[in-house]
Protein backbone atom coordinates (compact mmCIF):
# COMPACT_ATOMS: atom_id res chain seq x y z
CA UNK A 1 0.00 0.00 0.00
CA UNK A 2 1.40 3.37 -1.00
CA UNK A 3 1.98 6.04 1.59
CA UNK A 4 1.28 9.67 0.79
CA UNK A 5 4.48 11.72 1.07
CA UNK A 6 4.09 15.48 1.24
CA UNK A 7 7.07 17.55 0.13
CA UNK A 8 7.63 20.98 1.64
CA UNK A 9 8.21 23.49 -1.18
CA UNK A 10 11.64 24.32 0.27
CA UNK A 11 12.66 20.69 -0.25
CA UNK A 12 12.01 21.01 -3.99
CA UNK A 13 14.33 24.04 -4.08
CA UNK A 14 16.96 22.22 -2.01
CA UNK A 15 16.92 19.14 -4.26
CA UNK A 16 17.01 21.30 -7.42
CA UNK A 17 20.25 22.83 -6.13
CA UNK A 18 21.98 19.47 -5.81
CA UNK A 19 24.13 17.80 -8.46
CA UNK A 20 22.22 15.72 -10.98
CA UNK A 21 23.20 12.36 -9.45
CA UNK A 22 22.20 13.52 -5.96
CA UNK A 23 18.87 14.82 -7.31
CA UNK A 24 18.15 11.42 -8.85
CA UNK A 25 19.06 9.62 -5.63
CA UNK A 26 16.97 11.97 -3.48
CA UNK A 27 13.86 11.45 -5.61
CA UNK A 28 14.46 7.67 -5.71
CA UNK A 29 14.60 7.57 -1.90
CA UNK A 30 11.38 9.59 -1.67
CA UNK A 31 9.78 7.10 -4.09
CA UNK A 32 11.00 4.22 -1.88
CA UNK A 33 9.34 5.92 1.09
CA UNK A 34 6.08 6.26 -0.86
CA UNK A 35 6.20 2.59 -1.86
CA UNK A 36 7.30 1.11 1.48
CA UNK A 37 6.38 3.63 4.16
CA UNK A 38 8.27 3.49 7.43
CA UNK A 39 9.14 -0.18 6.85
CA UNK A 40 12.45 0.91 5.27
CA UNK A 41 15.64 0.14 7.18
CA UNK A 42 19.02 1.87 7.55
CA UNK A 43 20.90 3.04 5.62
CA UNK A 44 17.86 4.20 3.57
CA UNK A 45 15.73 5.46 6.47
CA UNK A 46 16.81 6.03 10.05
CA UNK A 47 14.81 7.23 13.07
CA UNK A 48 16.45 10.06 14.97
CA UNK A 49 16.86 8.96 18.56
CA UNK A 50 14.74 10.96 20.99
CA UNK A 51 12.60 12.64 18.30
CA UNK A 52 9.59 11.81 16.19
CA UNK A 53 11.70 12.43 13.12
CA UNK A 54 13.29 10.19 10.54
CA UNK A 55 15.94 10.87 7.93
CA UNK A 56 16.12 9.60 4.40
CA UNK A 57 19.80 9.13 3.62
CA UNK A 58 20.73 9.21 -0.07
CA UNK A 59 24.55 9.45 -0.21
CA UNK A 60 25.56 12.54 1.82
CA UNK A 61 22.10 14.16 1.60
CA UNK A 62 19.78 14.11 4.59
CA UNK A 63 16.03 14.66 4.25
CA UNK A 64 14.24 15.00 7.58
CA UNK A 65 10.62 13.93 7.77
CA UNK A 66 7.87 13.09 10.19
CA UNK A 67 4.48 11.44 10.32
CA UNK A 68 1.39 13.44 9.43
CA UNK A 69 -2.27 12.64 9.12
CA UNK A 70 -2.47 10.49 6.04
CA UNK A 71 1.25 10.01 5.48
CA UNK A 72 4.58 11.75 6.00
CA UNK A 73 6.03 15.18 5.28
CA UNK A 74 9.60 15.82 4.17
CA UNK A 75 10.41 19.19 5.74
CA UNK A 76 14.19 19.78 5.89
CA UNK A 77 17.07 18.94 3.59
CA UNK A 78 20.80 19.41 4.11
CA UNK A 79 24.16 17.98 3.12
CA UNK A 80 25.76 15.81 5.76
CA UNK A 81 28.92 17.31 7.20
CA UNK A 82 29.18 15.49 10.56
CA UNK A 83 28.17 12.15 12.01
CA UNK A 84 25.45 13.71 14.16
CA UNK A 85 22.41 15.56 12.81
CA UNK A 86 22.81 19.25 13.77
CA UNK A 87 20.33 20.39 16.41
CA UNK A 88 19.37 23.45 14.32
CA UNK A 89 18.10 21.13 11.55
CA UNK A 90 16.17 19.05 14.08
CA UNK A 91 14.52 22.14 15.61
CA UNK A 92 13.65 23.49 12.15
CA UNK A 93 12.17 20.13 11.14
CA UNK A 94 10.03 20.00 14.28
CA UNK A 95 8.73 23.54 13.65
CA UNK A 96 7.88 22.82 10.02
CA UNK A 97 6.34 19.47 10.86
CA UNK A 98 3.89 21.14 13.29
CA UNK A 99 2.59 23.17 10.35
CA UNK A 100 2.11 20.05 8.26
CA UNK A 101 0.37 18.21 11.09
CA UNK A 102 -2.28 20.95 11.32
CA UNK A 103 -3.13 20.81 7.60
Amino acid sequence: MKMKVFIDSRINSFIDGLSEDLQVDAWEYIKLLEDNGFALFPPVLKKLSGYRLWELRPQNVRLLLGKTTGGAAVVVGFLKAKNQTPLRHIKLALQRLKLWQTK
